[in-house]
């Protein structure tokens, strides 16, 4: 089944289905490192709208959703950052996000333009970085953590991404 997607389409299924993330990776043998990815998963039946994805950017891979093992689910995963300056962010640029997921673009696209500058060779903009990673989505995937949290002690928490927003440049429309 050969699938065309229209640009606003993309753009509202994206709002609604896709996950824009920052993630440090650990490895046991060597530095941590900054990693940026939007992933958009569905069922396995609708799996010819990711592939429809990869070919309109022309990046990413089509892969099993290991998450969930109740059904066949895949993903389609954007993970480098020459793809994301190159493509991702210069489409969501000009086709605005109109949900919170807008701020996570604002968020990745701000990270990845810190690691296409160099920015993570210094050991104190990395750290900066690794600490957008923890807080980029509050309110979304820390959502029971927050919950656990006192006010002042989430308020701390928001406060703290408002200065690495700023000091990152992320754009909050």
């Amino acid at each position: 089944m050969t699938t065309h997607l229209e640009v606003q389409w993309i753009t509202g299924f994206v709002d609604g289905e896709g996950c824009f993330s920052i993630e440090v990776n650990k490895p046991k043998n060597g530095n941590p490192q900054i990693q940026v990815a939007l992933t958009v998963v569905q069922n396995q039946t609708d799996e010819q709208v990711l592939y429809a994805l990869k070919d309109y950017f022309g990046c990413g891979s089509v892969t099993d959703n290991k998450k969930d093992d109740y059904e066949k689910r895949r993903m389609w995963r954007v993970k480098s950052v020459q793809h994301f300056i190159e493509k991702i962010i210069p489409f969501f640029e000009k086709h605005k996000l109109k949900t919170k997921r807008r701020i996570e673009f604002q968020r990745v696209r701000s990270i990845c333009l810190a690691l296409e500058r160099g920015d993570h060779k210094d050991p104190i903009k990395f750290e900066k970085m690794q600490r957008m990673a923890e807080l980029y989505r509050i309110g979304g995937t820390m959502t029971r953590k927050l919950k656990r949290m006192s006010t002042e002690e989430r308020n701390k928490l928001k406060d703290e991404l408002t200065v690495l927003d700023k000091e990152f440049n992320v754009i909050i429309e």
